[in-house]
């Protein structure tokens, strides 16, 4: 390229732009893990690391109220089992809140209900394990807490 040339692109003779402080590099980071896509294969519904499914969901929108409890997409779930999966993890975008289940307490103590999302399997938010991110502080006190309350 001649002078005159990088000149009018907004370069210099040696090259560049010179305007890379303008030009910033703007990129999306990639989930961690395998996707994992909703029973209609629209939409991703969390990641697969290892033997865990991790999945971000907003409480107050998609915990249910009656009864308390996470509901996960069924036929994923059952796929999932099947390929070795064994942890589900649900950390709650609105706070810090990470919960924690096996897929083997969805089998022993979840149900299914559609209530209009289709076909979910639930977990009440007694069988979770419930810490805040990044606090182990947290869970001795809530362990605690919930000794004391049988009396230990």
């Amino acid at each position: 390229m001649t002078q005159k040339q990088t000149a009018h692109t907004g370069g210099t003779v040696r090259g560049g732009g010179g305007n890379e402080r303008d030009h910033k590099k703007h990129t999306t980071p990639r989930p961690a893990g395998q996707p994992v896509y909703s029973t209609d294969g629209k939409r991703v519904i969390g990641t697969v690391t290892g033997d865990t499914f991790t999945t971000k969901r907003a409480a107050s929108k998609h915990m249910l109220r009656k009864p308390p409890a996470w509901a996960i997409d069924r036929a994923p779930l059952q796929r999932l089992a099947s390929q070795g999966v064994t942890t589900v993890v649900v950390h709650d975008t609105e706070g810090r809140l990470v919960y924690t289940a096996s897929i083997a307490d969805f089998a022993r103590y979840g149900f299914v209900i559609d209530r209009g999302y289709g076909v979910q399997a639930a977990l009440k938010l007694g069988h979770w394990r419930v810490e805040v991110e990044g606090s182990d502080e947290f869970e001795r006190a809530v362990t605690a807490f919930q000794l004391g309350l049988w009396g230990e």
